[in-house]
């Protein structure tokens, strides 16, 4: 059986489409955003640990879009997607900085752990990690470097440079 023409053009038009309307990837700016957006919810005193999952990216959405334009929509579902790679690298990268820490090598300085452990990162991940959203993170108990007292908050208000 032989296709018509317009049934052979109307293929490459829809997959062209679908291309089209692909989101592209997280830069480091809106990873960064997204890091404040869910540090400031999650230490959020007034609602804490009763509110749904629903709710709570709901929640991480509306702080997200509000530090700013973004150069693609982002829902809440596609944020949430994207934390659980996220987290999951930040959390990697902390509890690597938490062992050199640990270690307390004489004649080394917190620059030197981080230097090594970006390039452990690097070993690992494939691709260097977003330092300016780690340090957002950091305050937060499970982020932290320190091997002692896994942090304490501070401040999700705190700005860092990308």
């Amino acid at each position: 059986m032989e296709m018509s023409s317009s049934s052979k053009a109307a293929s490459p038009t829809k997959a062209g489409a679908k291309k089209a309307n692909r989101k592209k990837g997280y830069g480091p700016k809106e990873q960064v955003k997204l890091a404040t957006a869910f540090s400031r919810v999650s230490v959020d005193g007034e609602v804490g640990h009763e509110q749904g999952l629903t709710v709570f990216w709901d929640r991480v959405h509306e702080e997200f879009e509000r530090q700013g334009p973004n150069e693609n929509k982002r829902t809440a579902t596609a944020l949430s997607k994207h934390w659980r790679k996220l987290g999951s690298e930040m959390a990697e990268f902390s509890n690597i900085m938490r062992g050199y820490r640990a270690e307390a090598r004489s004649g080394t300085v917190h620059s030197d752990d981080l230097k090594q452990a970006k390039l452990d990162f690097v070993a690992i991940f494939k691709h260097e990690v977003n330092e300016a959203a780690w340090r957002v993170l950091s305050d937060m108990p499970k982020f932290s470097d320190d091997p002692h007292t896994y942090g304490t908050f501070l401040s999700a208000d705190t700005e860092y440079p990308v």
